[in-house]
């Protein structure tokens, strides 16, 4: 486009305009002003070892200039280097940079090639630490979207780590062996107590749902997610399983008229991810999907004693989100009871069984949506919660506990 802008690359040339398709020996049909005027621009930093920074930029810098680089909380620098294409600088330090501090780079003296100045010459870097199951945990997944629509996967940093993604990959199971994995596309560092979401197209998620928080979504290759029934398992760069949900599609709510676009939302960060009792529909009052922020169904959980069994919440309306199911929390100091779990109306007719000789762990809890056995809705009042635990040795405890159910 302008033979005397020599610093620009593929921003200068463009198809030819000539109605035979080319000028050879003749002025460029695109022949203009092309000057560069614009500020370079850092793409993307990441300290790639505990001595070593990388950076790139969004164009080529001046090769020439007398750059240099400071980094604070104070470590000293001992070189800065531009790369072969002059479009990245390895910044080398002489002290050990350390895990999970954030480090604020500052560059001075650089210029692109033309020598317009960089302007937003600072970018924080965080050296990442080892992941371990239990620290990423998968937390809300749409696999049934709109019509026109994408599916997504949220995970949740529920660590104190910065954690980088960097060769993860989402992937099926199958015998509980990864298949059809597809590594996450990026360099990506997750913050602690943060949400990533990845979908293969962002504009249409947030299209759909214009309250996520789209600073979390990735776009990328997402594995096979039925309709009915599935599996997605998230993958480390040393191929461990660090979390993975074999989900079906009556893990929704029954008083669902329609599930298209609907996502499944896990309730608690401490229960483990496959038990069916942790995931539920997203609110409506949250367009049925909350991608990049809180769950709409999400509960801490209540504080218990071993040995204790606590409603949360007592009083509760299948039709008023978030409080529109509730909790059976347990707590015991050994694993391996067996539980039977009921609803009995005020006349003590069953109207719901939650449990039937079911084997627990330490703790967890058991989740009532206000429904009935053969698929209704329970009638508002009051209710019994009738819970039987019992063990090998033949020990029994007996607990009822009240809960109301109300409509507006």
């Amino acid at each position: 486009i302008d033979i005397e802008n020599l610093c620009e690359e593929e921003g200068n040339w463009t198809a030819s305009e000539n109605s035979n398709g080319g000028t050879p020996g003749a002025v460029n049909s695109v022949n203009a002003s092309n000057p560069d005027l614009t500020a370079p621009v850092i793409l993307s930093g990441v300290i790639k070892s505990a001595n070593e920074i990388n950076i790139v930029f969004n164009e080529k810098l001046d090769g020439n200039a007398n750059i240099s680089a400071t980094v604070d909380p104070s470590i000293n620098v001992a070189s800065v280097l531009c790369s072969a294409d002059l479009r990245q600088i390895k910044i080398t330090t002489e002290e050990t940079l350390v895990a999970g501090i954030i480090y604020t780079v500052t560059l001075n003296n650089f210029f692109d090639c033309p020598g317009n100045a960089l302007i937003e010459n600072t970018v924080e870097l965080v050296l990442p630490e080892v992941a371990l199951p239990g620290d990423i945990l998968l937390n809300e997944i749409l696999f049934n979207p709109k019509s026109g629509g994408v599916d997504f996967v949220e995970v949740y940093n529920a660590s104190n780590k910065y954690i980088s993604l960097k060769k993860w990959s989402l992937s099926n199971l199958e015998n509980d062996v990864p298949i059809n994995g597809k590594e996450l596309e990026g360099d990506w560092i997750i913050s602690p107590k943060t949400f990533r979401v990845f979908t293969s197209d962002p504009a249409i998620l947030k299209a759909h749902y214009p309250r996520g928080v789209e600073s979390t979504f990735l776009n990328t290759t997402l594995p096979s997610l039925s309709d009915d029934e599935g599996s997605i398992a998230l993958i480390d760069s040393l191929v461990t399983v660090m979390d993975f949900l074999l989900y079906q599609d009556d893990f929704h709510t029954q008083f669902l008229k329609d599930k298209e676009g609907v996502s499944l939302e896990r309730v608690s960060l401490t229960v483990i991810t496959n038990d069916p009792n942790n995931w539920r529909s997203a609110s409506q009052q949250e367009n049925f999907a909350t991608p990049g922020y809180k769950n709409s169904t999400s509960s801490d959980g209540a504080s218990l004693a071993a040995g204790e069994i606590i409603v949360e919440p007592e009083i509760f309306s299948p039709q008023v989100p978030p409080t529109d199911f509730t909790t059976i929390n347990y707590k015991f100091n050994q694993s391996g009871k067996v539980v039977n779990a009921q609803i009995l109306d005020q006349q003590g007719h069953l109207i719901k069984t939650l449990a039937n000789n079911e084997v627990l762990g330490t703790e967890g809890f058991f989740r009532w949506d206000g429904d009935r056995d053969d698929g209704g809705r329970a009638r508002a009042g009051y209710y019994v919660i009738w819970i039987e635990v019992f063990d090998d040795r033949g020990h029994i405890n007996t607990f009822r506990k009240r809960v109301v159910v109300f409509f507006r």
